[in-house]
């Protein structure tokens, strides 16, 4: 068994640092006594340290200090006479940037002594081959498309030793051609002429997500380590994740038409079809998250979970991902009209025609710069974003997402997710906030599984959760802006009827007195609060077949979604994730009728039920690494 497959089967960090000691060769260095490395971290460096080693490939859960690892790593290859120098690859302006600040001030830690550290850019190449050739300087930091375009400053810096250490980020971005004799891309070229370089005496590659998403292996083939979340977690070195999937409806106005009709985006295709109308679902998905009232409204639930993180940590952010820099801008103004300040603000790339956007309407990079600058400094609240913070952005306050991208690419969105992942005491749990038609549903769904959310016990309703102090419940005065009563809706902390009681008698309290202050209102709905509750228990009661057929067809899809993803995550797939992800759902709607006999069309609300707890015994299966032999 190879040493990922041993680590990837470890459930705590005290049972992966025993493997560790145990399996691995000893830390070739000594380590100042304040510099306490994570699991990862330490695996990277043994392996980095053992005599002959040539290549170590790892996957290292984001947040878990890959600048760490890699200079750690490059201190041991110095230990051993074997690399004086190192660059470091990667594919963004912003991740360099962070590894030329941080590389430096580790290595000063690790090898105590200083070194300047270059990026190779522009008119810097010749000073940093000065500071190279002077023994100045030992890490030089470069990105990808640099090298792609103009690779004279690296060939220049390897000819002047022969003792070079080459560290690339984000591995997974180097593919192999498809089949033999295909061309393969320029940032593979270039990671291929580093590697086989006379100069270059070890490769270090890095990423927490190395299966690339169009199902082709990397340059690089298998990893040789890999830290599985339950151990980042424990190292707190990522946060848990706590996925929030709501139904978001929309008032629709067809054109001739004199109403607004209103639909559920997950209600498209069957509405589409009693109009007649030749409409995708798809198409009104992705158009719908454009809308004004669809953002306010996802808005609203992202801004109450911003408020409650800002009570433990008043420099919790918000990170949104939207779909274009048009639509990036419309998002940051509801959200400043929301919260009556300027808290949001927006990023988007200029240039048409680039790499990641086609849209010119974006900004410069020395706006988009200035506005991630006032992010991190606190200034703002909120960073809505296209295409530039999905990959390697770093700003631990971030503690919460909002998906409206409509993107449902499994490596691109795990990547989006990463940038609220980082671990602080006092922000201890990620939030994602989506629609549950997004494209990741299931992924998010998924990650909360996988991430070991444990879900802190309700309080008792009558005492407000403090012993009978406050009534219940106990509401802020915020909450009583613009919500609204929505039975698919999910509350927290008090879920099921409590919370529907909640937004009932606030929608109440609103008809009844709408110019009312918010001190009044909460005086009427403390009033009608027992009345509505008492209410919604008996039509709780008498919920229709055909709602309970809905909700157990519902929980039927995102069980064999969550089956699909867990079989992608432990058969270690190449091919397409949808793909992979259809197979695995026919094979168990296949089986199942295979055993119980009845199609979707013959079953009923119980059979749906039962065929829902069919597939979460599967997937705890799964978890538990006893896979069904007949699973693709």
């Amino acid at each position: 068994m190879s040493h990922a497959s041993a680590l990837r089967g470890m459930s705590s960090q005290e049972d992966a640092r025993r493997y560790i000691e145990k399996n691995l060769p000893p830390v070739p260095i000594e380590l100042p006594p304040d510099l306490n490395l994570r699991v990862g971290q330490e695996a990277v460096l043994r392996l980095a340290g053992e005599a002959g080693a040539r290549r170590v490939i790892a996957k290292l859960v984001t947040g878990y200090g890959k600048s760490l690892a890699i200079v750690a790593a490059f201190a041991a290859r110095e230990r051993i006479d074997d690399s004086r120098f190192l660059l470091i690859v990667v594919p963004t302006d912003e991740q360099r940037g962070d590894f030329v600040r941080k590389a430096g001030e580790l290595y000063n830690r690790i090898a105590r002594r200083r070194t300047d550290v270059w990026d190779i850019s522009g008119e810097n190449e010749l000073r940093a081959e000065r500071a190279v050739r002077s023994g100045d300087c030992r890490i030089v930091v470069t990105t990808i498309q640099k090298l792609s375009r103009d690779a004279s400053g690296a060939r220049a810096l390897l000819e002047i030793s022969d003792q070079w250490m080459v560290a690339f980020d984000e591995i997974q971005y180097y593919a192999r051609q498809k089949k033999p004799g295909a061309p393969i891309s320029p940032w593979t070229q270039q990671a291929d002429w580093l590697c086989n370089h006379p100069s270059v005496r070890f490769v270090l590659g890095v990423s927490a997500t190395p299966v690339r998403s169009d199902g082709r292996l990397t340059y690089f083939g298998e990893w040789d380590l890999e830290i599985p979340p339950k151990v980042a977690i424990d190292e707190k070195a990522i946060r848990r994740v706590v996925a929030h999937l709501d139904t978001y409806t929309l008032d629709i106005t067809l054109q001739g038409e004199d109403a607004p009709r209103r639909v559920k985006t997950s209600e498209i295709d069957g509405w589409a079809a009693r109009e007649g109308l030749d409409i995708k679902d798809w198409e009104i998905r992705h158009d719908v998250r454009y809308h004004t009232k669809y953002i306010s409204r996802v808005f609203g639930y992202a801004y109450q979970q911003l408020l409650e993180a800002q009570i433990d940590d008043d420099r919790a952010s918000m990170i949104v991902f939207a779909m274009s820099v048009k639509h990036a801008e419309t998002v940051a103004a509801s959200f400043n009209s929301l919260a009556g300040e300027r808290v949001a603000d927006y990023i988007g790339v200029q240039a048409a025609g680039s790499a990641v956007s086609t849209d010119p309407q974006g900004k410069s990079d020395r706006d988009n710069r200035a506005t991630i600058e006032r992010f991190k400094a606190g200034q703002l609240r909120v960073l809505v974003q296209v295409a530039m913070a999905s990959v390697g952005f770093d700003h631990q306050p971030a503690c919460i997402g909002v998906f409206l991208n409509a993107i449902g690419e499994t490596v691109l969105l795990s990547q989006m997710v990463g940038r609220v992942l980082r671990y602080t005491d006092r922000l201890p749990f990620a939030h994602i906030i989506a629609s549950d038609d997004h494209p990741g549903s299931g992924l998010f769904r998924t990650m909360q599984d996988d991430y070991s959310i444990e879900e802190p016990d309700e309080p008792e309703p009558g005492n407000g959760g403090n012993g009978g102090s406050e009534p219940w419940p106990p509401f802020p005065s915020w909450r009583l802006i613009d919500v609204k009563y929505d039975r698919t809706k999910v509350f927290r902390p008090w879920g099921g009827n409590e919370g529907a009681a909640v937004a009932a008698a606030v929608e109440s309290a609103r008809v009844q007195r709408p110019s009312a202050s918010q001190d009044d209102l909460e005086t009427v709905v403390r009033r009608i609060f027992a009345e509505k509750e008492r209410e919604l228990e008996i039509e709780a009661a008498a919920v229709s077949a055909v709602d309970r057929l809905n909700a157990a067809k519902a929980q039927v899809r995102a069980a064999e979604g969550a089956v699909a993803n867990a079989m992608f995550k432990a058969r270690r797939m190449h091919s397409p994730p949808s793909a992979y992800a259809g197979d695995v759902k026919k094979t168990l709607s296949g089986h199942w009728v295979r055993s119980f006999g009845r199609g979707h069309k013959q079953m009923d609300a119980a059979d749906f039920e039962k065929k829902h707890a069919w597939l979460r015994e599967i997937f705890d299966l799964i978890k538990a690494g006893e896979i069904p032999t007949w699973l693709p």
